[in-house]
């Protein structure tokens, strides 16, 4: 309700209850004007009018805000769809002109495409000729098969015969190599003289000098003599010591087992010791030479030391 409509109102009240006043005889009063009883019956509609107007004009108020937002999000919304309608219009422009350009494309390929089966067809007609020539080529192969059959047995019996040959010689030449098994060794290779020992354990002695190492069967780093094939070696050992403050001892060992001993004691000045002896060897057997602990020997570029083996014949 607006303010006309309160006006209204508040008439209506004033010409309703206009001369319903008593005087104070109790009697009802002709005057026209309001009693106060009315008066304040009409304030109190009015005011509740009043309440009732704001309360609407609040909700229209918060109805025109819902509205006023909606509208903005109508708005943005709208602007967004333009411009997603522009987008739209962009990719399709950009894919009308790829269209037409895989269009071009398949018309070139289709050109291409018949162009190539053309060229099949030629290749075909090659490969047909091609076809012919070959079973007739491999007609006189097989011609020429037969007739190289009995040169290909002879040929094979010649191949055979030289590969028995060939073994035995070798056979032979093997034979003649492991037969070839020598070797001559001494304890200095340079330098000044040098005492070997005393040591607190029996120790290998390494032969650094080699004369002689036929079959390359001795190790000079390791001082060990490994047999290349079964049969029966011949070794011989020297050693030497100078001023006699010291005995020496040195064994031949084989596998680890001593086989013979070279013992030198001589209290006045230098002495020394020799030892030899023949022995059957497996392939792959060690002999070496042992130095006792608490015994030493001396040598030089004299070479009084010496080690060395040969192998007499196989078995």
């Amino acid at each position: 309700m607006g303010t006309a409509g309160f006006l209204v109102l508040l008439l209506s009240s004033s010409f309703l209850f206009e001369g319903n006043c008593l005087d104070d005889s109790g009697q009802k009063s002709e005057s026209s004007e309001l009693c106060p009883s009315d008066i304040e019956s009409v304030l109190r509609q009015m005011s509740a009018a009043l309440s009732a107007q704001q309360v609407e004009i609040r909700h229209l108020q918060e109805g025109i805000r819902h509205l006023q937002e909606e509208n903005k999000h109508l708005l943005l919304e709208n602007q967004a769809t333009r411009t997603e309608v522009v987008s739209l219009q962009t990719e399709v422009v950009s894919l009308q002109t790829e269209v037409v350009s895989l269009q071009t494309e398949v018309v070139s390929l289709q050109t291409e495409v018949v162009s190539l089966q053309t060229e099949v067809v030629s290749l075909q007609t090659e490969v047909d000729s091609l076809q012919t020539e070959v079973v007739s080529l491999q007609t006189e192969v097989d011609s020429l098969q037969n007739n190289d059959k009995a040169q290909e047995a002879a040929l094979e019996r010649l191949q055979t015969s030289s590969s028995v040959t060939e073994h035995k010689v070798e056979a032979l030449t093997h034979d003649k190599t492991v037969r070839q098994v020598a070797f001559s060794t001494a304890l200095v290779e340079s330098g000044g003289g040098q005492w070997f020992g005393p040591y607190s354990t029996d120790t290998t002695l390494v032969y650094k000098h080699v004369v002689t190492n036929t079959g390359n069967a001795y190790n000079p780093h390791t001082g060990i003599f490994t047999a290349p094939v079964r049969g029966v070696y011949h070794f011989h050992l020297h050693i030497f010591e100078d001023f006699g403050s010291y005995s020496s001892r040195v064994s031949l060992v084989k596998n680890g087992s001593k086989m013979v001993i070279a013992n030198e004691y001589d209290s006045s000045g230098n002495g020394s010791a020799s030892n030899s002896m023949s022995v059957l060897l497996e392939a792959g057997d060690v002999v070496y030479a042992v130095l006792w602990s608490s015994y030493r020997i001396y040598d030089n570029t004299n070479h009084f030391n010496t080690f060395s083996g040969h192998l007499l014949f196989t078995v």
